[in-house]
């Protein structure tokens, strides 16, 4: 066999897995889409006009019908193309933080010890985001689903919140606290309570609790998130290459609308959404790294923390991925998922909470010679397609044996990048965020959209420089 180099075997094995996706037509054509929904209706409306009645009705609701989907679509679920360059924020300041761009990165920094504080800058600063994607996630969960509302969920969210550390508590009332000064001066009439933060927070738990019915919630919650995770090993200089595509219906903007969280007096970072004060993917000041992927499970009672807070704890408590494992031995997250952790000193695993045969932590540590995907299935069984996880698995296998065979001398990050962009299986319709960082290098590459983020030119920087 002849070898080859990493880009031309990326060139080969993207030409042989090529499909075409409607929804990335969409994504990559937003001018040409909006023209057509426009003459769906135009046509819809001559048809009235010129044809019988029984055409017209017919022409009318194909066109018109196909207009209006394609934008609901694109307004509520996904395929909105926003990338990070169209800038989502006006820059701000208040006593505890403020809002500010770094290239076409926006960063909320949060500066004080004071969580309310810290909570009152951040719904204050972001308030119109929060307005919007709030307004959003609830048209679909609670008017089109019938999902209950925080008032209808006291009990429930009380003892959620008995599992929270008080300083998580205090900060999230004072998210609502700031959104709801922004609002009166805005004059919105919406406003947010403590459990409207709270049960926000449970989003990323919802495919094995749901607090409707504590007895039964396996599989209950809207959305296919079907995030992916990759570890690699790369040069001496590089250590561990993490690679991370976050996968999470946008609701709108939610994706054009991420941006990085800095908790300064913590020295955690996370590239997040507005009004959420946890960590899906994120770092620290000591470059370790994190990401979370949900997984299917069934969650009866209240045993810990909800993922994203449970994510902060780590970030903000360990500097290596032996000190993440202490912790876990002493404090417990909700339920399970899986977390994708590395460290500066190349240490790297995936653990799976509450997945083995006895219902403990399953964990998978990264070999010199091997990369490590994590999907969405459980761990170890990988039984099911849940998310299409065996689809992805399949292909990324295929793709990085390839390389192993096929490649003169492998470049681990170009390799990664490549994987994080294949569509529409791993690059998907509902992929917010991408990342690369390599914490040993103290690099993070980053971007985001409505959809197939990872299509997307990357903004590079340090982890280690928004501390």
């Amino acid at each position: 066999m002849v070898l080859v180099s990493t880009d031309t075997y990326i060139q080969q094995f993207n030409a042989q897995h090529h499909s075409f996706s409607p929804l990335l037509w969409m994504h990559d054509n937003p001018t040409t889409l909006k023209v057509m929904q426009v003459a769906g209706v135009v046509l819809g409306a001559v048809a009235f006009a010129a044809l019988p009645l029984t055409a017209a009705i017919t022409v009318a609701t194909v066109t018109i019908g196909a207009a209006l989907g394609s934008w609901l679509c694109q307004k509520y679920l996904t395929s909105s193309h926003h990338p990070m360059t169209e800038h989502a924020y006006q820059e701000g300041s208040c006593e505890a933080g403020r809002l500010y761009y770094r290239g076409d990165l926006p960063i909320l920094e949060l500066n004080t010890q004071e969580p309310v504080k810290a909570g009152e800058a951040h719904g204050y600063l972001l308030g119109s985001a929060i307005h919007e994607l709030k307004s959003h996630l609830d048209l679909v969960r609670h008017t089109v689903l019938r999902e209950p509302r925080a008032c209808e969920l006291r009990d429930i969210l009380n003892e959620v919140r008995e599992k929270i550390p008080q300083e998580y508590i205090d900060e999230m009332e004072g998210v609502a606290n700031g959104y709801n000064r922004w609002a009166q001066e805005a004059g919105k009439t919406a406003r947010l309570t403590l459990d409207d933060v709270v049960l926000m927070h449970l989003i990323p738990d919802s495919k094995h609790f749901h607090p409707k019915q504590v007895k039964s919630h396996q599989n209950e919650l809207l959305g296919a998130m079907a995030c992916t995770s990759l570890l690699q090993r790369g040069t001496s200089d590089e250590g561990v290459i993490f690679g991370r595509n976050m996968d999470w219906i946008p609701f709108g903007d939610g994706g054009g609308k991420s941006l990085l969280i800095v908790w300064k007096p913590e020295n955690v970072a996370a590239l997040g959404v507005p009004g959420m004060i946890g960590v899906i993917t994120g770092w620290n000041q000591k470059r370790l790294t994190l990401a979370m992927n949900v997984s299917p499970g069934e969650t009866t009672e209240v045993r810990g923390l909800p993922a994203i807070l449970y994510n902060r704890l780590v970030l903000s408590e360990a500097s290596t991925v032996a000190e993440a494992k202490n912790l876990m031995e002493r404090v417990r997250p909700l339920g399970p998922y899986h977390m994708t952790i590395a460290d500066a000193e190349e240490e790297a695993a995936a653990i799976s909470f509450y997945q083995d045969a006895d219902g403990k932590d399953f964990t998978r540590s990264l070999e010199d010679d091997q990369y490590l995907p994590v999907l969405n299935w459980c761990y170890p069984a990988c039984e099911g397609g849940y998310f299409n996880s065996s689809g992805r698995d399949k292909l990324l296998n295929q793709y990085m044996k390839g390389a192993k065979e096929r490649v003169d001398h492998i470049e681990g990050r170009k390799l990664i990048n490549n994987a994080l962009a294949i569509a529409p299986l791993v690059n998907s319709r509902i992929t917010m965020h991408s990342l690369v960082m390599l914490p040993k290098a103290d690099e993070v590459e980053l971007n985001w959209d409505n959809g197939f983020a990872a299509s997307n030119p990357r903004q590079h920087l340090a982890l280690t420089e928004v501390f």
